[in-house]
């Protein structure tokens, strides 16, 4: 996820910027392919993956 922070900090322009957001909140970006992974995480697990999940998207939301 340090990866994606630092495309967020790097963008050099809004146009930029704007691709960099669609990449990771878009329909078929990056957090969305997490999301979609939870369904073969096993059920005593599935909790702590989704907050892990939850805790990566709200600090890239606040870092954007």
């Amino acid at each position: 996820m340090e990866n994606l922070e630092e495309k967020i900090v790097e963008a050099d322009s809004l146009e930029t910027l704007e691709k960099v957001r669609v990449e990771l909140f878009g329909k078929k970006g990056v957090l969305a392919a997490e999301f979609a992974k939870m369904k073969d995480v096993p059920g005593p697990e599935k909790k702590a993956f989704a907050e892990g999940l939850n805790k990566n998207k709200a600090a890239l939301a606040n870092k954007f």
